[in-house]
């Protein structure tokens, strides 16, 4: 093992970082959509992270040419972005990191909707996708041009060095690639013809570099039968690194393609920690001379650390990780380690919004976007300290309780069963364990913060009225209960099935009308168990609410443990474990499925808000209550998450004219004595 630490000072070409810890380029959707350019939300959000310690910034994909122009993605192909650009660079600066510039066109998978999308063949990304325009050789130079002239744009704007997407399966790959190019000119056949396009980006952007290092970002292996593996992409860079100047070489693997291949691009929970570690290493081997960055799933410092410290890669990357969690170096490096919000890999906040064209989020930190809104309510601390209490012990709940406990306020938490609420549960689900992470440090804040947990406690409006507290905040959630078929079969809620799985039987069938990771989940784990599992959908698919980077390696996972979909069939009913199914489309009877032992209906949930209702005009004095999470309106951890920390942000504060412009603050119940709502 040597000697060799992430703290370290490390040089990228003339480049000093001051640690071996970056943040890889990744997808915000906060610039606008009209303009494409850096916002100050954007510019924020960066600066927030450059603060927290990080050495190196790599931006989003700066997009060199129209055709690849997404809605809310950033543009370098005119000189209108060089000002947002550097106020964007200036910013990192500004806080001792350093910032290179991701030049990228998508190709095939995103195109502008008026000029459509290029590629190297006309071939879809995925089935019934657009087929995209086979780019003509005068194209070809354009695009070449745009390239140059976007290094050039690059360099006024003051970045410290670029980075040239050629993995992901985007434009060049798809050039790259035997699997995406079936071209028979100059530019396709054989793989010195494959690999001339990005010969000639590289060659013009050489000529408009100055003094800046350029590296590429790769992916190692396709994942594809028939597409590039590791020894291929070996021998790539050996000739890439014999023609050009390399200063680095950032490791990933994955294609864009509708298929397994794509959920390991940003894997998600189901993964363990730094899964690709191997490729990154292959390369450190192979050229010990450039600089190789590791990415994906490198959760953490120690993980990290690892890394370097094997001679696996010179620089490490904890993107998501820095997105959870901002101040994770300089927590760490103050002895804060504790502190530290982990990132659970869900990738609902950070991938599967932006999948939906929607500004980033995280479900672990609910500030990703806000930095500036959250701040400004950090400098203003409440006037007065309350007693607060908050009933449920969710995510909602103990983001609640740990926010208003860390700014002052003395707060009680009363949780009836189990904390952690709907997110214990799902953390007992197979490839699920994660969401436990952010239920285990909610309640370690909490505890830090000195708040008064209460465990096993069933809240009461008499009780709520004796204790007369100045601020309730109702988080006690959404019941998903049993229901019943018009013949009188009695399908299981999912509270109760998750509750006790083992009750269910050897056979069941899970009837989903909600094509959320609820269904999936306990599909998956049932049929780890040996349980033989149909599952059952009313509309033309499964899984629809789950992001297509998940879903693309969910459905191999379900097929290969046996679980048999039924797309547009609903039960109609189970007698004598008889399971008759209808067609949801004509609604004609439709095959019996014979052995079934339960049905488990994973529908509409119901918010637990009564007690808001006992509470009117109850109390003794005036009170606000903030209802928040699935007591409000059942939702996903992401909603709660952040409901808990603006209900805890508001104690005292929730009518401070503008300080809580633009987070969607709803206005709190007021009652008491002559109390109007």
């Amino acid at each position: 093992m040597s000697t060799r630490s992430i703290w370290e000072s490390v040089e990228i070409g003339k480049v000093n970082l001051r640690n071996r810890l970056f943040i890889s380029a990744h997808t915000t959707n906060f610039s606008e959509e009209d303009n494409h350019h850096v916002t100050p939300r954007l510019v924020e959000y960066w600066r927030t992270r450059a603060r927290g310690g990080v050495g190196l910034a790599i931006s989003e994909g700066l997009r060199v040419h129209p055709t690849s122009l997404r809605r809310r993605g950033l543009e370098i192909f005119t000189d209108h972005a060089i000002d947002g650009l550097a106020r964007l660079v200036e910013a990192v600066r500004g806080e001792g990191a350093r910032m290179f510039g991701q030049l990228i066109h998508s190709g095939r998978h995103v195109g502008h909707d008026r000029l459509g999308a290029w590629s190297a063949s006309p071939l879809p990304w995925s089935i019934g996708e657009p087929i995209p325009h086979a780019m003509r050789e005068d194209e070809i130079q354009e695009l070449v041009l745009a390239y140059g002239q976007s290094a050039s744009r690059a360099r006024k704007a003051g970045f410290d060095g670029l980075e040239i997407h050629i993995g992901h399966g985007h434009l060049l790959q798809q050039f790259l690639s035997p699997l995406s190019n079936h071209r028979t000119d100059d530019y396709g056949g054989s793989p010195d013809a494959r690999l001339r396009i990005i010969k000639e980006v590289l060659t013009a952007v050489d000529h408009e570099r100055g003094s800046l290092p350029v590296g590429v970002r790769i992916s190692a292996d396709e994942f594809q039968e028939g597409g590039l593996r590791l020894d291929d992409m070996l021998e790539i860079i050996h000739r890439l690194a014999s023609a050009f100047e390399l200063s680095f070489l950032h490791v990933s693997q994955a294609a864009y393609v509708g298929a397994e291949s794509l959920s390991t691009q940003v894997a998600d929970m189901h993964y363990g920690g730094a899964p690709f570690r191997a490729f990154p290493s292959a390369f450190h081997d192979a050229f010990p001379g450039i600089p190789v960055m590791a990415i994906c799933r490198i959760d953490d410092l120690d993980l990290a650390e690892s890394l370097i410290a094997n001679d696996e890669a010179d620089l490490a990357g904890l993107t998501r990780a820095h997105i959870a969690d901002p101040n994770l170096v300089r927590k760490t490096v103050a002895g804060r380690r504790q502190e530290v919000r982990s990132c659970i890999a869900c990738n609902q906040g950070c991938l599967d919004r932006v999948a939906g064209n929607l500004p980033m989020s995280c479900v672990v930190n609910p500030e990703v976007g806000f930095e500036r809104e959250f701040g400004r309510i950090a400098d203003t601390p409440p006037q007065t300290r309350q007693r607060v209490l908050v009933v449920g012990g969710g995510p909602s709940g103990l983001e609640a309780a740990a926010t208003a406990s860390r700014r002052g306020h003395d707060v009680t938490l009363a949780e009836r069963s189990a904390l952690g609420g709907a997110l214990r549960s799902a953390a007992a689900m197979t490839g699920r364990g994660r969401f436990s992470k952010l239920v285990d440090e909610l309640v370690g804040e909490c505890e830090r913060h000195s708040v008064d947990i209460r465990v096993g406690m069933e809240v009461s409006a008499v009780w709520v009225c004796d204790e007369e507290y100045e601020n309730v905040i109702l988080a006690t959630g959404a019941s998903r209960g049993s229901s019943t078929l018009q013949n009188g079969t009695e399908m299981t809620g999912l509270d109760a099935a998750l509750e006790d799985v083992s009750a269910l039987g050897n056979h069941v069938a899970i009837f989903d009308e909600r094509g959320s990771w609820e269904a999936a989940s306990l599909a998956e784990h049932l049929a780890t168990q040996g349980v033989r599992v149909e599952l059952l959908s009313p509309v033309a698919g499964i899984c629809w609410n789950v992001s297509v980077y998940s879903r693309v390696s969910l459905l191999p996972r379900l097929a290969r443990l046996g679980v048999a979909v039924h797309p547009l069939r609903k039960p109609a009913g189970l007698v004598a474990r008889q399971l008759r199914l209808l067609n949801a489309f004509s609604g004609n009877g439709a095959e019996v499925i014979a052995g079934v032992t339960a049905i488990v209906h994973v529908g509409d949930a119901t918010p637990r808000d009564q007690l808001l209702d006992e509470l009117r005009g109850g109390l003794g004095k005036k009170t606000e209550i903030h209802v928040i999470g699935d007591a409000h309106a059942p939702r996903t951890a992401l909603e709660a998450v952040y409901e808990g920390r603006l209900a805890g942000s508001a104690v005292g504060l929730a009518h401070r004219p503008g300080l809580f412009d633009g987070l969607h603050l709803r206005r709190p119940t007021v009652v008491g004595p002559s109390v109007e709502e």
